[in-house]
């Protein structure tokens, strides 16, 4: 490529000319290729360590990343209007069996399980027999509203209107008045059994103490009845007691009403009595009880109608 003539410049002064473009090394070295051409210098300044050479040994720099696994989904969140929802979750009663013609009363819960409040509202009671397949209602009861994880206890009535075992339900919101987020948990039922029972109880004229012509003791009177449906088989007993301001006492007990054929005391059976007489201790005011039977023998539809009193001013 150059033009090399004899000039004033010797060999050794054209080799530094040409050094200054590049380094030519006088004899063969380690660098040059097979072909006797010199390899060119690298370009890579001295105090830069490449990434390969940088790696420790075993490292393996171009492998593939573990990719990051996924994120778990994030829970949709129910979305809607706020809604009340009531329940019935608890029907009782403090009574083994209710009887027929006696009052019965049945305790309801009902919780509002929503997330808001419930204006006024029905709580329907309903009934139904088993065996005939018969069945009713009772007037349904009114609930001023319920707020949002409230309860409330209402009383109810569950008279039976006959004998037999019976299925009560009870229903909250009975007539739909109020829109709810479930309509399926407003119902809960109670089972009973209802018995007829007979009924010892006073008639006509009331209990009077008096004493009858040429007698000086005194004659407890009054009238009794079975008023049940049921006969009574057991005899049982009238009680007397009396009282005063200073002392008080018993007289003799009445039994009633077994025959020679025994106890048979049906449903309307009548009793007139006035046992008697029966002498007090000392002038003074008494008052004085009957009550039907006094030992409880026979169970009745009704305890509560068993006495009278009264009260009779002695003279001696």
């Amino acid at each position: 490529m150059f033009n090399l003539r004899r000039s004033g410049l010797g060999v050794s002064a054209l080799a530094l000319l040409v050094a200054g473009c590049t380094s030519i090394s006088s004899g063969p070295s380690s660098a040059e290729t097979p072909g006797g051409s010199a390899a060119l210098p690298s370009l890579v300044p001295s105090d830069t360590v490449s990434p390969t050479a940088a790696a420790s040994p075993g490292a393996t720099a171009n492998a593939p990343k573990t990719p990051k696994p996924p994120k778990s989904a994030t829970p949709a969140v129910a979305t809607g209007p706020a809604l009340p929802n009531l329940t019935v979750s608890k029907f009782t009663t403090q009574v083994d069996r209710v009887v027929v013609g006696q009052p019965a009363q049945g305790h309801v819960t009902i919780k509002n399980e929503g997330s808001a409040d419930a204006l006024q509202f029905a709580l329907g009671i309903t009934i139904s027999d088993a065996e005939s397949g018969g069945g009713g209602g009772f007037q349904p009861i009114t609930v001023d509203g319920l707020a949002a994880g409230e309860s409330v206890q209402v009383s109810v009535n569950i008279s039976p209107p006959a004998a037999g075992h019976f299925t009560y339900t009870a229903t909250a919101d009975s007539r739909n008045a109020v829109v709810e987020s479930s309509e399926d948990d407003n119902t809960l039922t109670l089972e009973a059994t209802a018995v007829v029972l007979p009924n010892i109880s006073f008639f006509d004229a009331p209990f009077i103490v008096k004493q009858l012509d040429g007698e000086t003791g005194y004659r407890m009177a009054f009238n009794y009845t079975n008023s049940g449906p049921v006969t009574i088989t057991t005899p049982f007993e009238n009680s007397f007691t009396w009282s005063s301001s200073v002392e008080s006492g018993t007289f003799q007990s009445e039994r009633c009403c077994s025959t020679s054929h025994g106890m048979d005391w049906g449903s309307g059976a009548q009793s007139f009595s006035q046992p008697g007489p029966y002498n007090f201790p000392q002038a003074g005011t008494y008052t004085v009880v009957v009550t039907l039977d006094a030992k409880n023998v026979v169970e009745e539809s009704d305890e509560t109608d068993n006495t009278q009193s009264y009260t009779v001013t002695v003279d001696q």
